[in-house]
């Protein structure tokens, strides 16, 4: 494949930073949480369980709105929607995740370029 020359040092794309993640950091989804109440012994579990559904959900890249969301993962709009917003932080993996209005204050969600 020919390399790519650019007229205009301006039209080169950036460079992707690398992710960040903690040291000893196995999976995607074994980064600490953070939070005020937040406390690693009792909250953990269940806040990397909700990622992970969240993620698994929202993987094949469709418009999906948090009650289609809700209704696959069994989980609460408002931890569903954290958990969106993890998705993008790069500890746990700085995911794209788009949302457009559908109509009437509703929102719709998708994952963009989701990876394995």
């Amino acid at each position: 494949m020919a390399k790519r020359t650019y007229m205009d040092e301006s039209m080169v794309p950036p460079t992707p930073k690398p992710e960040k993640v903690n040291p000893g950091q196995v999976g995607l989804f074994d980064a600490p949480f953070d939070g005020d109440d937040y406390n690693d012994k009792r909250d953990r579990k269940r806040l990397t369980g909700q990622i992970e559904r969240v993620y698994k959900a929202m993987k094949p890249g469709r418009w999906m709105t948090l009650d289609d969301i809700v209704a696959m993962t069994g989980d609460p709009h408002a931890s569903v929607s954290a958990q969106i917003r993890h998705l993008k932080k790069p500890k746990f993996g700085s995911h794209i995740v788009k949302k457009r209005y559908k109509g009437n204050g509703l929102y719709e969600y998708r994952l963009k370029n989701a990876k394995s």
